[in-house]
Parts: structure tokens; sequence; C-alpha cells
């Protein structure tokens, strides 16, 4: 079950709205997101949160993963009267245990249309990837398409510095260099006035260990621990740390660290104070300029105006970052504007009056 104030859509909500996924959101059904009809819903995945499907996912509107999303079965990716489109940012991976059909074949009898998938992260696909042809396949010079299997079946398949035929070998993209460790999910939660930071990973190259690191006010990343890696493993592999220092708001981080000493960073994530959420205040209120925000206890936020259209919407910001944000988005707007911060376990909103 989700936290309070995070984002865990209904089956149903999947289906006809836009929905931004809030920390780990599980289900054990097949899910659709979009319908077949005009118009388009999108799902977005941010970096730091994580989508888990035990069933097949359907992919009919757009979904924009900058964070984890791993299906256990199938994923059908298309739409009969718009292009279904499937973006993996640069930070983001999908993990898929079956086949990845992407566009059908054309005929309007089927109920799979044209379908694009674009990769500048990482893309994994245990069984099949195809290909069809109202299906676009496009992999940066930063992302990367693994596969059992390639199959074009048709479409436009575009690889940077590369062509279709590449695919077929298992991997494609990125000059096909082994990401030095895929990592699935990266959490963090409050235990007994502690920290409690927990990761996992599906396969790992030569990796050394992981660099833990925390960050409160300020910008400067302070080590609180290190945790071996193992070496090169296709497995499934789970890391726990407790920061027994955890006093505020925080941020965390991982960096991965190679034998031949390549790094690669992972996160931040905000993990927030769960007795800091009831001191929170914004001041001046009324305002002819910047606000302030006086506490803590929040690791998201929506500013809206009164009528409840979303001006910004941010997850994993806190502190200074998040009064930066809040106050370039109200620069030269007025009136009456309403800010809902999510923390942990509750919920805190406020009315300002910008003049």
């Amino acid at each position: 079950m989700p936290l309070f104030g995070q984002t865990c859509p209904s089956t149903t909500q999947f289906r006809n709205s836009s929905r931004t996924i809030d920390g780990r959101c599980n289900y054990s059904v097949d899910i659709n997101q979009g319908d077949l009809s005009i118009g388009v819903s999108t799902l977005i995945i941010p970096e730091g949160d994580t989508l888990y499907i035990d069933g097949d996912f359907n992919i009919y509107d757009d979904v924009d993963i900058f964070g984890v999303v791993m299906v256990t079965n199938d994923v059908n990716v298309g739409s009969l009267l718009a292009t279904a489109h499937v973006y993996v940012g640069p930070n983001g991976s999908f993990i898929v245990g079956g086949n990845y059909n992407n566009g059908g074949d054309g005929f309007l009898f089927l109920p799979l249309g044209p379908g694009d998938t674009d990769v500048d992260g990482h893309l994994q696909v245990a069984g099949e990837y195809n290909n069809n042809n109202t299906g676009t396949t496009n992999v940066s010079d930063t992302g990367t398409l693994e596969s059992g299997t390639f199959n074009y079946n048709g479409g436009t398949v575009t690889i940077a510095d590369g062509t279709a035929a590449d695919c077929e070998t298992g991997c494609c993209g990125d000059g096909c260099t082994p990401l030095p460790v895929v990592m699935l999910e990266f959490n963090a939660k409050e235990d007994n006035q502690n920290a409690c930071l927990s990761w996992t990973t599906s396969k790992e190259w030569d990796n050394n260990f992981f660099d833990v690191q925390k960050m409160t006010t300020g910008d400067t990343w302070e080590t609180i621990g290190i945790v071996a890696g193992k070496g090169t493993t296709d497995e499934t592999t789970s890391y726990s740390i407790t920061d027994f220092s955890f006093q505020e708001d925080s941020y965390y981080q991982i960096t991965q660290v190679d034998f031949d000493g390549n790094s690669e960073v992972f996160g931040p994530i905000v993990l927030t104070k769960n007795s800091t959420q009831s001191n929170l205040e914004v001041y001046p209120n009324p305002t002819t300029g910047p606000i302030k925000i006086l506490g803590s206890g929040y690791r998201s936020f929506t500013l809206s105006d009164i009528e409840g259209k979303v001006i910004r919407r941010e997850t994993n910001r806190i502190g200074k970052e998040a009064e930066e944000i809040i106050n370039s988005s109200l620069q030269d707007k007025h009136g009456t504007f309403v800010l809902t911060f999510n923390g942990n376990n509750s919920q805190i909103v406020k009315r300002i009056l910008k003049q």
C-alpha cells in the first residue's frame, strides 16, 4: 500500500487521466495506460520512483520514464487513433520480463497501431523486442537497448552510430558498453528516527563498491558509508545501509565505483523528518516579491492557481531548491495561489496572495 501523499493511480485512473508516480507503486494485474480514443494522457515516473507491474503493460498514450519501470510479462505499445509513445530518460530504466511489441502490423482490424519508443536511458527486454511496421524505435548516443531476440518487422529503427542490425546481437546503442550497474530501485525511509536506505541491482559489471552520500543544507555531499559491490553478476542483488545521524530533511545519493575507478551516480532522493511536518510556514503572505519557506518535512510540492490549474509540480525538491523553483514560477504572476506540500505521512496546504 502507498503511504499517504504518494500517487499510486487506480487501474481506472491509468486509463482516463494524466498521472505522476510518487514512491513505489505495485500492481498484480495487467495495466492499460491511456485509451484508444482521441486525446492523450501522460504517465510520468520521476527519477527515484518505481512502477512495478506483475502482468502485462499496454500503452496507448504517453509514458515518460525517468525512474524505474519493471514489468514481469509483455509490453505492448500502440494506439489506433494516435501514436503511443514511450520515452526512457537518460537515467531511466525500463525492465521487461516478457516481450516488447512496438507498434502493430498496420491493419486496422488489429488493436495495436502506431507505437514510438525513444531510449536515452536503458531498456532491457528478456524476451523478444518486436519493431513492427507501424513502430518507430530511436536509441540515442546515451541509450542502450538489450533484448533476448530483436525482430525488425518493418517500421523505423534509428540507432546512434549504428543500425538495426546491431540490435540483433542482443544489444545496441551507446556503443553497447555494458552499464556498470542496472539499478532497479533506490529507496529511503525513516525507522526509529534513523534513515534506512536500500537499493536493488539487476546486473553488475566489475562493480567495486557503492559510496553512499548525504546532503542537508548547503551543497556539500558527505559520505556516510561504503558498501562493497558484487563484482560481475547477472543476479538481482539487494543492499542496505542505515544513517544513524538523520536529524533533518536530507538528500541521499549513491556513487557506484568500478574496479578501474570509473563511477556513476544514482539519485538524489529525498527523505523528510516526520517530526517537522507541523512546523511548515510560508511568508510573507500577502507578498509583493519572493516568499520564504520556514520548516521542512515535505518531499514534493504542487503549485496551482485558485481554480486548481497546476503551474508547477516537483518531486524530490526540498529547502532552498524548492523555494527557488516556487519563486521563479510566481515571478511574473499576481493573484491567489495554492501550495500543496506532501510529506511522508501528511499533506499541508498553504494559500498565497501575490500582489
